[in-house]
């Protein structure tokens, strides 16, 4: 006697196990796959952490930073930012994010000792974050002018000025970014202004003069 309908049963089951085959492996690349505003949270909550381990993780060995007037490119050099944050005890507030495809637009307000030392509570920045198809930062770069440059650059004249004088050999040279950014040119310079402190502040400008 045939067991009528067992070979169509069997079809049926072979059937169902691949559709659930196939749904797990989508699922499971939708799952593996973070969207862009979680991609941008973490690599902006490691920014804050200053944990450059996982920064290296999330940046794409391609990357272009456009930073001021430096052009950073490539992974090494993206870094060295980083590095000088944590020196610094840089914190940043995200403000208004926008996320279009896989582009983040967001306002940044900066503190750190560097700024404080010299009076400034906080710089905006007006951030551009490009997430490539691996979900790394592949382009990072500003889609506005801050408001606060000007400011700043006139706060922190007087230090400068004071390093220029007493002490030249700390000055940096600005044509080379490893003299500008990182770990050591950090230290440096946490090192002249306390020293300037220490003299008094001298040429000190009040942000409300």
């Amino acid at each position: 006697m045939r067991s009528f309908g067992l070979e169509g049963s069997q079809g049926v089951t072979k059937m169902a196990s691949k559709a659930f085959a196939l749904a797990t492996l989508f699922l499971a690349g939708c799952v593996s796959t973070p969207d862009v505003a979680t991609l941008h949270q973490r690599y902006m909550a490691a920014s804050n952490a200053h944990n450059i381990e996982t920064i290296a993780e999330m940046t794409s060995d391609i990357i272009v930073w456009r930073l001021g007037p430096y052009r950073l490119e490539g992974k090494s050099d993206a870094l060295l930012p980083h590095e000088t944050d944590a020196v610094l005890n840089t914190t940043l507030e995200i403000r208004d994010i926008r996320i279009r495809e896989n582009v983040v637009e967001a306002e940044l307000v900066e503190r750190n000792d560097a700024l404080l030392a010299v009076g400034i509570d906080h710089w905006r920045h007006y951030v551009r974050w490009v997430f490539d198809e691996d979900g790394k930062v592949t382009r990072k770069e500003p889609w506005k002018e801050s408001p606060d440059d000007a400011q700043v650059a006139r706060q922190l004249r007087p230090l400068r000025e004071w390093i220029r004088e007493n002490h030249p050999e700390a000055v940096p040279d600005f044509r080379d970014i490893n003299d500008v950014f990182g770990r050591g040119p950090a230290l440096r310079g946490k090192r002249m202004r306390e020293a300037w402190i220490a003299a008094g502040s001298p040429g000190m400008i009040s942000p409300d003069d």
